[in-house]
């Protein structure tokens, strides 16, 4: 879900995500983050967008466009934390 939104919609995707969870349930987000290795590899080849979620890196693959979002885990967690 937050994979497949744009850049200015990461935190609207996420507000999402929490509206139509169950009471009780939970929401579980597996991404890296915007400090890993895997990031700095990738800065090299791609364009880079920021937003308050994180880092995006922007390329091709086969002719289509493909992105990776770097999370920005302080900004996630307090945007989250508003929903508990």
């Amino acid at each position: 879900m937050l994979k497949g939104s744009s850049p200015a919609d990461w935190g609207d995707a996420l507000d999402n995500l929490c509206e139509v969870v169950k009471p009780g349930g939970c929401i579980i987000i597996i991404d890296n983050t915007d400090r890993s290795s895997f990031a700095r590899a990738l800065l090299a080849r791609c364009q880079m967008v920021r937003t308050p979620g994180g880092v995006e890196l922007w390329s091709q693959e086969n002719d289509r466009p493909l992105v990776a979002r770097l999370a920005n885990i302080r900004e996630l967690t307090r945007r989250l934390g508003q929903w508990l």
